[in-house]
């Protein structure tokens, strides 16, 4: 599994770099909180990959013991994309290093 730390993320985002940032959370734990940029990969329904298969992907959920985003990481891979990335730490990571997220819990 190809992962990505924690500062590498916090630096794609500062730089604005192009790719797109799965939180493999419930639609509504993805509003009361996500780090900034994310997009919804709802895991209460079918996953819908309709995404550019070279477009570089990042996957996450709340972190820890949470399997979600490993889960959506193995989905997208059998599914043919190519630049899939999981980051661990997920959100609880994110927010113990103090860094921003948005959502109505912030």
């Amino acid at each position: 599994m190809n992962t990505i730390s924690r500062e590498a993320l916090k630096l794609k985002i500062d730089n604005s770099e192009n790719f797109l940032l799965l939180m493999c959370m419930s639609s509504e734990a993805f509003s009361l909180k996500h780090i900034p940029r994310s997009v919804c990969f709802n895991i209460n329904g079918t996953y819908q990959c309709n995404f550019n298969l070279d477009e570089e992907i990042i996957v996450y959920c709340s972190g820890g013991e949470c399997r979600f985003s490993a889960n959506a990481y193995n989905i997208l891979k059998s599914k043919g994309y190519n630049k899939v990335y999981h980051y661990p730490g997920g959100l609880a990571d994110w927010e113990n290093a103090g860094y921003s997220i948005e959502g109505s819990k912030v």
